[in-house]
């Protein structure tokens, strides 16, 4: 199984590593323009090939690639902090995770 929360709201989304393949995506609403600070916990252990991508959907613009994660992270939760770079255009924050056994 892997699974995020995302602080504060605790929001989560999960992918069975169990499946052939699955797929999941996780987005926040449209944030105003300007740096913000991101942290969540990933879990990601076990059997199965799993891919975590962390994108920034900047609107009116390009989209970039903020982090990414490949394989087994080992059986605990995971922190990664990240800064959202400072750009003139409103975006969103896209969570998308994969799996294949």
């Amino acid at each position: 199984m892997t699974s995020f929360i995302l602080l504060p709201v605790g929001y989560y989304i999960a992918a069975d590593a169990s499946k052939y393949r699955s797929a999941a995506t996780l987005s926040t609403p449209q944030l105003s323009a300007g740096a913000q600070c991101l942290e969540f916990y990933y879990y990601a252990s076990g059997e199965g090939q799993k891919e975590i991508t962390l994108n920034v959907l900047y609107f009116g613009s390009r989209n970039k690639l903020l982090w990414t994660h490949s394989g087994d992270a080992g059986d605990k939760w995971n922190k990664v902090q990240l800064e959202i770079p400072q750009e003139n255009a409103k975006y969103k924050v896209c969570i998308c995770v994969t799996t294949c056994y």
